[in-house]
């Protein structure tokens, strides 16, 4: 016999321990993650009074015998139970659906039927605003008794396989129950696609009323095993559809924005026409109008679907020819794209993906679908949740049949995925973006995302009519190539020449490299979404969307000049042997804070193709532009300055880097100085060399360079400084002194700086609120960036230096690791491409190895050195870094400061990654 639980004294109900409030009742339920056993003496520190949980019997202390304790078999059943009597009132009608889909529409479409004919109606589900399909049992009497309260007499509900298996509404008065159909979905909850319908079944057998109607699609082949059961029970059933009773569908013609129905509602004949994109809403529909027959008359109801409301998510037209649907399994993904097939012209995309943590025996299944219908299927992120996102896309792809004629590509994130398809969109074409529906946000690795499906495919739909590249400006642009160009060439957005991070709307031009060419990924830019593609002229391609000329890297020159010939804002150049790309880095971050309008090279973009690029993807209104520039022998810079025409030009350092095409630095500063020779108004010299920076300085005044500012100088140094986690200095810049706060210790960052504000002075900028901007900036990565890591029974101090070397920047960063604390641990890697004084430059670092503690080194060019450093200093010398890893991990202790730096290529990043990995795990 089941205990009686007298609510008289309880103030509230809660199963999650951290509600629990004084006076609580506290259910105590195993779920999938956690048993709620576990926290009943939480829940009774926090005031719970009673407890309701299931057997074996539960041992508390005698300090809390005045507990009450109730044993039930079925708590989950009960706590729904108590919660209908806890808050007592619910509307007199309450309608339940269920089915694996459909169900939020029909509750819609019921509601809308309800107001139609004069009740107060409300609906609760997905489309309402609820987290759950079906709500906890306390929410939801929660609900219902406030509902009831303003008013409400009409009540229709989702019930969904979870909420009915976990008894959720077993306290709900269920008056109307209703079915639309059964396909596979949650099985990794329910295992199989039989305990998944028994549990929807429940709503039938269990939870509606005995004088209740059941409402079921005879459609279905499971509703039409349910009639035929529940009418042998002694049920009251209600049948809709081609085969139903109750309301049948004699015929259907589909109308340019809906359909025109021919029913017979209990043996009476009506005509509507429906205002739904698809066959299945019509289902819904009907599943409605049967539902609203037990308490509105057959001719009210059927005039209610004339007007029925747009569903967010739901077949939802953002923009002719373009759907967000919530099909989120293969069979309604399957019936949605037949809707469409027959209403396409053109190619029907779609973007669909899969959920994680859930039944993964149905990914597959969705390629499937797509092959048979889609003729091209852009495979995305959908909400992975806490799966791996690359996971789940590779398990959709594998049941890609080997004989299908439909196009797969595969885009993760999914802002770009459907930038894709609308981008790609011709006018006959129809696009359905799956799976998501109304959702507000993505769920990956845990973390909410705020992405809205329609509102990105609006955004996507705007942009396509405007872009940074118009018909005309590529006409302009390319007038001596006399370009073939199509009609169907649409705005470019931006300008790619990698058909693998090219985005959506985005110019493809297609380059020849060495070992590589860019026409061979023409049709994988088109299938991302490229807007056109620039290729060599005669090189065929299904798309109409060709700029054909002589020579692709030509057109991306031409596109280059004119970029900077439309833009009037300025350009700076900055060059140097090391430290241009932080230097680029850190100004764009200072000047973006003081103009809205800052464009800067992407990464280090900065050789015969990048800067081209980047002055191509620069936007006309454009106040300032950083372009970096890169060279590796004498002529390169004078080429690329030709096309970026820098109004104020930095150059960072002229030290031993990339020195295979020269004999001496003097050579390489006459190669920095040709940044000169588009006579920029300004320059920025760092001072390093009295014999480099004379040079620098020739150059730049027999270009007519109105103003040269070096750095140190008199007109810009540091004051003091005060290295640990972060620099605490006072600056100097034209006489003015400020304090300083730097987010690196380095002397590389400090240098680098320097250079930064003197550039802001140069262009009238406020230096006071550069220098707060500074503080705030975030170091580059792998560029002297400082980790604290748990080490064993203490800490290290790792500064990864990881990105790449030279001769300058590794005696800087020596000179810092000799005033760190602790033992100074250095771990370097051969500096490359120095040419043949290499080995030279590398014993020059002999006296700076002096100063620190203990030297792990790898690679041919570090042999010699290691072999010169005393052996008290000497760790461990290998060939890579890879090697050195178990060497390193073995020799440090706990309050070591270490120092790790080489060549990009000798990949000491491996030896950051260790140490980091050491930290989460400790």
């Amino acid at each position: 016999m089941e205990p009686h639980i007298k609510l008289d004294t309880c103030t509230g109900l809660a199963f999650d321990h951290r509600q629990v409030r004084p006076g609580y009742l506290f259910a105590a339920l195993k779920g999938k993650q956690h048993d709620g056993r576990a926290y009943i003496d939480q829940a009774i520190k926090k005031g719970a009074t009673a407890i309701l949980v299931a057997p074996p019997p539960i041992r508390l202390s005698k300090k809390n015998t005045a507990i009450q304790v109730f044993y039930d078999n079925n708590p989950r059943r009960r706590l729904a139970e108590l919660a209908r009597d806890f808050y007592g009132r619910q509307p007199r009608v309450m309608a339940a659906v269920t089915g694996t889909n459909g169900k939020s529409s029909v509750v819609t479409y019921l509601t809308h039927i309800w107001r139609h004919a004069g009740y107060q109606a409300q609906a609760l589900g997905t489309l309402s605003g609820g987290m759950l399909t079906t709500a906890d049992p306390i929410t939801l009497h929660r609900q219902l008794a406030k509902a009831a309260e303003d008013g409400i007499d009409h009540m229709a509900i989702e019930a969904s396989s979870h909420g009915l298996d976990q008894h959720r509404i077993d306290g709900v008065r269920v008056s109307i129950a209703a079915f639309t159909n059964l396909g596979r979905d949650h099985l990794d909850y329910h295992k199989t696609r039989r305990a998944y319908g028994q549990a929807k079944a429940r709503l039938f057998y269990e939870v509606l009323q005995a004088d209740g109607h059941a409402v079921i699609n005879a459609d279905d082949a499971t509703g039409r095993a349910w009639i035929k059961e529940l009418q042998k029970a002694g049920r009251r059933v209600w049948s809709y559809g081609r085969k139903g009773k109750a309301v049948r569908l004699h015929q259907i013609k589909a109308l340019e924005k809906g359909f025109f129905l021919t029913l017979e509602v209990h043996g009476h004949d009506y005509q509507v026409s429906v205002p739904v994109i698809t066959r299945f809403q019509v289902s819904n529909a009907l599943c409605a109008l049967t539902m609203a027959l037990s308490e509105v008359p057959p001719e009210t109801a059927v005039a209610a679907l004339a007007d029925l409301p747009a569903l967010p998510g739901r077949m939802q037209e953002v923009s002719p020819g373009v759907f967000v649907d919530y099909a989120h399994t293969p069979d309604a993904v399957g019936k949605v794209l037949s809707e469409l097939r027959p209403r396409t012209r053109g190619q029907l995309m779609i973007v669909v993906g899969c959920g994680g943590d859930r039944d993964p025996g149905k990914r597959p299944q969705f390629a499937k679908m797509c092959a048979r219908y889609a003729d091209r299927a852009i495979i995305t992120d959908d909400n992975p949740r806490w799966e791996d996102p690359a996971a789940i896309r590779a398990q959709i792809l594998r049941g890609v049949p080997s004989d299908t004629s439909c196009a797969f590509i595969d885009i993760a994130p999914r802002d770009q995925a459907i930038a894709a398809a609308i981008t790609s969109q011709d006018p006959d074409d129809v696009v359905l973006i799956s799976g998501r529906g109304h959702e507000p946000a993505q769920l990956i690795k845990g973390r909410e995302i705020k992405l809205d499906d329609a509102v990105v495919a609006r955004r996507m739909v705007r942009q396509k009519k405007t872009g940074l590249w118009s018909m005309d400006d590529l006409r302009k642009a390319l007038a001596a190539h006399t370009p073939k160009m199509t009609a169907d060439t649409i705005p470019a957005r931006g300008v790619s020449i990698d058909s693998r991070t090219l985005r959506a709307q985005d110019l493809f031009i297609a380059l020849t490299g060495p070992t590589f060419d860019g026409h061979d990924f023409i049709e994988p830019a088109l299938a991302r979404g490229a807007a056109a593609v620039m290729i060599r002229a005669g090189v065929k391609t299904r798309s109409s969307r060709v700029l054909g000329v002589d020579d692709p890297a030509q057109g991306l020159r031409s596109l280059a000049v004119y970029a900077r010939a439309r833009m009037t804002g300025t350009v700076i150049g900055v060059t140097g042997s090391v430290g241009k790309t932080t230097v680029k880095d850190l100004l764009g971050f200072v000047l973006r804070d003081q103009s809205r309008a800052v464009h800067t090279t992407t990464g280090n973009l900065n050789n015969h193709w990048g800067v081209p690029l980047t002055l191509a993807r620069m936007p006309t209104k454009t106040d300032f532009a950083v372009i970096e520039i890169g060279m590796s022998a004498a002529g390169e810079i004078t080429d690329l300055t030709t096309m970026a025409k820098p109004n104020l030009a930095i150059i960072t350092s002229v030290s031993p880097a990339h020195m295979e095409n020269f004999s001496s630095l003097t050579e390489v500063a006459a190669a920095k100085a040709e940044i000169f020779h588009s006579k920029p108004q300004a320059a920025i010299i760092a001072d390093h060399d009295a014999t480099v920076t004379p040079i620098l300085m020739n150059a730049a005044r027999k270009a007519g360079v109105r103003r040269i500012v070096t750095y140190p100088s008199e007109e810009a140094y540091f004051l003091s400084s005060r290295i640990s986690s972060r620099v605490s200095s006072a600056v100097s810049i034209h006489g003015q002194t400020f304090e300083f706060s730097l987010p690196s210790a380095s002397t590389a960052m400090r240098q680098n700086a320097l250079g930064v504000l003197l550039t802001v002075a140069e262009l009238g900028g406020d230096i006071a609120r550069a220098i707060k901007r500074l503080s705030k900036a975030p170091v580059p990565d792998s560029r002297g960036v400082s980790h604290k890591i748990s080490w064993k029974e203490g800490r290290i101090t790792v500064i990864d230096d990881s990105y790449n070397a030279s001769p300058a920047s590794m005696v800087a960063g020596l000179q810092d690791l000799a005033n760190a604390a602790g033992r100074r641990i250095a771990v370097l890697g051969d500096m490359l491409e120095l040419g043949e004084g290499a080995q030279d430059y590398h014993h020059e670092l002999l006296p700076y190895l002096e100063k620190i503690d203990k030297l792990f080194a790898c690679g041919a060019l570090m042999k010699s050195l290691f072999t010169q450093v005393t052996p008290a200093r000497q760790g461990v010398w290998v060939k890579t870094a890879e090697a050195l890893r178990p060497h390193l991990m073995k020799g440090l202790k706990p309050g070591d400061t270490v120092f790790i730096k080489g060549s990009n290529s000798m990949k000491m990043r491996i030896l950051v990654a260790a140490l980091k990995q050491e930290d989460r795990d400790a």
